[in-house]
């Protein structure tokens, strides 16, 4: 995989790599949210970041939720703490980064072929090309399954 990277000209320092079965608790997502800065070469630099992890009123999931400024807005991200990777956190982003038009970037699932995820942090011109070689991955493959309710769900406090 490492040589596909190099063949498209993905350095180190544009993607990261883990297990989507390790996202059974916040910690996963927090360091997941500090790769993503890094491979955003501080582009993406939120500022005012706030984490909160617990079971939703109910007790139906376990949640992470991520509060943070980012170009004088205030976001808040939600994911489903599971034993598999919520890319809520990754479509969420990109449509953050999208609202800003300095942002040419986003933030791309690569096809590993098992249950790693690749997530890089690439240009248009990157971006096609690894599409036009079927390696980008479609982030609807790795949906959980959430309640209809799911954007009102607020942490037990």
């Amino acid at each position: 995989m490492e040589a596909i990277l190099e063949k498209f000209n993905i350095s180190d320092d544009q993607f990261t790599w883990f297990d989507c079965e390790r996202f059974d608790n916040g910690d996963a997502y927090i360091n997941l949210f500090q790769e993503l800065i890094r491979i955003s070469m501080n582009r993406m630099l939120p500022k005012k970041i706030n984490w909160q992890e617990g079971w939703s009123i109910g007790k139906a999931y376990y949640l992470a939720q991520v509060s943070f400024e980012f170009n004088l807005k205030l976001h808040t991200i939600k994911v489903r703490c599971d034993e598999w990777f919520d890319p809520d956190l990754i479509i969420k982003l990109n449509s953050i980064l999208g609202q800003n038009s300095d942002f040419e970037e986003r933030f791309y699932p690569i096809e590993t072929g098992d249950q790693t995820l690749i997530i890089a942090f690439l240009n248009n011109q990157q971006y096609s090309e690894l599409e036009k070689n079927n390696l980008i991955a479609n982030l609807n493959d790795y949906m959980l399954d959430k309640s209809d309710n799911w954007d009102q769900l607020q942490i037990e406090k």
